[in-house]
């Protein structure tokens, strides 16, 4: 869908205003200062980060990103969060790039 592969890097933030994974690109993500994550042969890539920084919680799982938009900016998309009751795990108020699992 993004167009990514195994092995390549992408860097993944959070806006809990708007409910919103920013999910960037190899080349957009290493345009920026922020960490980036590789997906494994599997097009896998941990979440552990992502639970710790917004405080996942696992009882309130699974939580739910649709694709909603990309931006004008290549290599940049955007997946909203589904449910309230999914919203209230992820509270942080910053947007720092974080890993989540599956997209």
């Amino acid at each position: 869908m993004i167009g990514v592969g195994a092995y390549e890097r992408l860097a993944i933030g959070y806006d809990p205003i708007k409910r919103q994974l920013i999910v960037l690109t190899t080349v957009t993500a290493d345009a920026i200062d922020a960490p980036t994550y590789t997906i494994d042969k599997r097009h896998y890539m941990s979440a552990r980060r992502f639970c710790a920084e917004y405080k996942y919680d696992v009882e309130d799982a699974p939580f739910t990103f649709a694709y909603d938009r990309a931006a004008s900016v290549a290599g940049v998309y955007y997946f909203r969060l589904k449910g309230v009751k999914a919203a209230r795990g992820l509270t942080s108020s910053s947007t720092e790039v974080v890993a989540h699992q599956s997209l």
